[in-house]
């Protein structure tokens, strides 16, 4: 009787409707579930991703999936919808992220320390009064809490003046509009040194906003270690980043490339 009594509140006070497609459902209905596993299967697991063209400055990043399908519209939902439920679905795939860096060596071959700190990328002051909430850090939070080693989650970077939306904007047009944009908050100034920081955002494209957080984190003395990333545009290859994974053949180089398209503004 109890757990009865329970289901019904529960229909009550949670959502009712699929945050990926709005059928009735509790969070993610099983349709989108299917679909979401299937995407991360044909993803391959955590994956160094890397921009086409490569920014110079680029930190590294590690994706679980591609930007398409129910996790891009898992990512806009719970980012402008205030699907704050879909946050059960995101986070594990952040954790699974943050894992696939320090399982094992990156793209230049270093293995890395377990990091300082977690920071997220910077939302705009606009962004945060639209929705009432920085949802990446959020989001963050929740993703560290699933790790062995739990990593404090530091958010000492800021937008230092307004930029333009950067959808639509190629590769080169987002670097300029990104460029000296992202400061560390004058509180934290002088006390970053020696941090190992591991960058993150929800979905990366042509790498501009996590380049920029690189250049503000290191110009305070932090060492980054890499990034990561919920959700990556498509690739042209992929390199897994779990230890002793074997990369696919690929012709040409074998760095993971992106296309450029879709990254969302914060």
């Amino acid at each position: 009787m109890l757990p009865s009594i329970v289901r019904v509140v529960a229909d009550l006070v949670l959502p009712v409707s699929c945050a990926a497609c709005g059928a009735p459902a509790r969070s993610l209905c099983d349709a989108c579930s299917t679909d979401l596993l299937a995407q991360l299967v044909r993803f391959g697991g955590p994956t160094w991703v890397t921009p086409d063209p490569e920014p110079a400055g680029w930190p590294g990043c590690v994706a679980v999936t591609a930007y398409e399908g129910v996790a891009r519209t898992l990512v806009a939902t719970f980012k402008d919808d205030d699907r704050r439920d879909a946050r059960a679905v995101l986070a594990p795939l952040l954790a699974a992220a943050v894992a696939g860096v320090l399982s094992g060596p990156g793209p230049d071959g270093a293995v890395h320390d377990t990091p300082t700190a977690l920071v997220p990328a910077p939302t705009s002051r606009a962004a945060r009064r639209r929705r009432g909430r920085d949802s990446l850090a959020e989001l963050t939070r929740a993703a560290t809490e699933l790790l062995p080693d739990p990593v404090p989650v530091a958010r000492v970077l800021a937008q230092s003046r307004r930029v333009s939306d950067q959808a639509g904007l190629g590769a080169a047009a987002r670097m300029t509009n990104l460029a000296g944009a992202v400061t560390v908050r004058r509180a934290h100034r002088g006390h970053l040194a020696g941090l190992r920081c591991l960058l993150v955002d929800d979905v990366v494209t042509t790498g501009a906003t996590l380049v920029e957080c690189a250049r503000a984190l290191g110009q305070e003395g932090a060492v980054v270690i890499g990034a990561v990333a919920v959700c990556a545009t498509q690739r042209r290859a992929r390199r897994p980043a779990a230890d002793g994974a074997r990369p696919p053949e690929t012709s040409g180089s074998s760095r993971p490339r992106l296309n450029v398209g879709g990254e969302l503004a914060a």
